[in-house]
């Protein structure tokens, strides 16, 4: 007879960057101040906005000052903010920066308005407005050299940023504002399935592991597609265990897919 599994759930969010140089920051934000009606709708008070960016700490600093960066993506940084019916992604070109004096500050820039940035999109669609504005201060152990932040440590610092295109601007205040993890949303066993959700980022591949212990673990999906910044997976363990008996306990855990194999 088969046992009925009872989950004790693990997110090991097996940490690593996606790729060799790349820091993911995602974040949760609110709208505190709207000015007009950006996007070319009216955006609410208090609107929640969550999404992330990306960039690469061996982008070349253009400037020779240690205590001065200048970081200037060729294709290589993503941002990604959802809220309402909007999407609002990067041109892959941002501009980051450095500043260690007074209190050391890190900066993002995107889209128009940033010399050296790319037009960033709106819905899919090329917009020559849209823009990006990130800039947060923090200690020397948040941002010990002018070198682009590697961990991101200003995690706790309080900051504001902003989204805006021709028509207004988003200024948003952040809630939440750390390096990415996968990290479960919500949960449901029915019957022998066991479906997860996950937080996630766009155009990355996940890695799904099960084990009874904590100590041996079997890879039962190598390359989950991300379907954005949510991610579900189901597991069907009747399907997995034919034949066999299901596991009377069970732990998951779930690592970005770093490369190949």
């Amino acid at each position: 007879m088969k046992q009925r599994l009872t989950i004790l759930f693990l997110f090991a969010a097996l940490a690593g960057h996606c790729a060799a140089g790349r820091i993911t920051v995602e974040f949760e934000a609110v709208a505190r101040t709207v000015v007009g009606t950006p996007f070319g709708a009216p955006v609410p008070l208090d609107t929640q906005v969550r999404g992330y960016f990306a960039y690469e700490t061996d982008t070349p600093d253009t400037v020779a000052d240690s205590m001065v960066g200048d970081f200037r993506h060729a294709g290589t940084s993503e941002f990604c903010a959802e809220f309402l019916d909007f999407t609002v992604t990067g041109s892959g070109d941002a501009v980051g920066g450095t500043n260690l004096f007074g209190s050391p500050t890190f900066r993002l820039f995107d889209g128009a308005g940033h010399p050296f940035a790319g037009n960033m999109r709106v819905n899919g669609e090329i917009s020559e407005s849209a823009a990006f504005t990130f800039a947060i201060s923090g200690t020397a152990e948040d941002l010990p050299t002018d070198s682009m932040p590697d961990p991101f440590r200003f995690g706790g610092a309080p900051t504001t940023f902003s989204i805006s295109d021709a028509s207004g601007t988003l200024l948003l205040r952040a809630t939440r504002l750390r390096e990415f993890a996968p990290a479960p949303v919500a949960i449901a066993k029915r019957g022998d399935v066991v479906e997860i959700e996950f937080r996630s980022v766009k155009d990355r591949v996940f890695e799904i592991w099960f084990g009874t212990d904590l100590t041996g673990w079997t890879r039962i999906a190598g390359a989950h597609p991300s379907a954005g910044l949510r991610t579900t997976y189901t597991d069907d363990l009747a399907a997995r265990h034919e034949g066999g008996a299901i596991p009377e306990a069970g732990f998951y855990r779930i690592a970005e897919r770093t490369g190949g194999g």
